[in-house]
């Protein structure tokens, strides 16, 4: 017999098409999650108008969501913190299932995590999108002094953390963020299991493999190392377009950073994006052997 969360199929429970969180199941229970485990795509709809001083010692402070499509839109995270990744949002896709994640219109302010302070959005399966519209990300921060176990480059993002291929990131503003390797952070390395179905489709829909960050305003803090960052192996495509770059840059600071080899490197593109303060130092990838990455 299935519980309430799940339905029959062929003497099996499988969970259903749709699932909304709302306050009563989400913002106002002790922990908001929702994971799927068997092969099935699941659209989770989060219809919470806020989450305000959540405290998680586990990944996402307002919700977690794994192997799931997710939307929320028009939503306020006010000081949430995550004790892991992720202070406000922790999403992980590592299925081979359609799970497209859309976030329109949402507010962070002072959320904290060890990496992503406000988001953290792992989606490995290159053929689903991601969604960024219209969402402002000020003041949150991440730990600067955190250092995992098993991989050191898992920090960084003091506003959004993000593992992806393709993206769409529009009209966002990230202003005031705290912490190392960017207010935005995009790391391209993927679970060991996942990497040879993944490459292997990689060069079928070459085409279509695209992560654009677009229309965005990132302000810098004098003490900022960058404000986007960008490092792993499994570069594909990255565009940033017509974005405004702001603040003081301080000794070896950068809008625009990451560590990437050369082949790597060459995939990101950086066009008509305005920046205050124009010097060789703006945009700067640092290069590194095929090993070193």
């Amino acid at each position: 017999k299935c519980n309430e969360n799940s339905v029959a199929d062929s003497g099996e429970c499988y969970p259903p098409d749709y699932v909304v969180l709302v306050e009563t199941n989400c913002s106002e229970i002790e922990r908001c999650n929702y994971s799927v485990y068997k092969m099935k795509s699941v659209q989770v709809v989060v219809l919470v108008s806020s989450f305000t001083n959540k405290d998680q010692q586990l990944e996402g402070g307002a919700f977690y969501i794994t192997d799931c499509a997710v939307s929320c839109e028009n939503t306020s995270f006010i000081n949430c913190t995550s004790h892991g990744g992720g202070g406000a949002i922790y999403i992980k896709n590592s299925k081979e299932l359609s799970n497209d994640i859309n976030l329109t219109s949402l507010v962070f302010f002072k959320c904290k995590a060890n990496y992503g302070g406000a988001v953290y959005i792992y989606s490995s399966y290159i053929e689903n999108n991601i969604t960024v519209y219209d969402c402002k990300f000020y003041s949150n921060e991440i730990k600067s002094d955190y250092i995992d176990d098993k991989d050191p480059n898992l920090c960084g993002g003091s506003a959004f953390f993000l593992s992806s291929q393709k993206c769409d990131i529009q009209k966002c503003i990230f202003e005031n963020n705290k912490g190392k390797k960017g207010a935005f952070k995009i790391y391209m390395n993927f679970d060991k299991l996942e990497k040879a179905n993944k490459l292997k489709k990689m060069d079928e829909i070459e085409s279509d493999n695209l992560l654009s960050i677009s229309n965005c305003e990132i302000k810098m803090r004098p003490k900022d190392e960058s404000g986007i960052f960008i490092e792993g192996k499994e570069t594909g495509k990255i565009e940033i377009v017509e974005c405004g770059f702001s603040g003081k840059l301080g000794k070896d600071a950068k809008y625009i950073g990451g560590r990437l080899n050369l082949k790597n490197s060459e995939k990101v593109q950086v066009r008509n994006c305005q920046f205050e303060y124009e010097d060789k130092s703006s945009v700067r990838i640092e290069l590194l052997k095929d090993e070193d990455n």
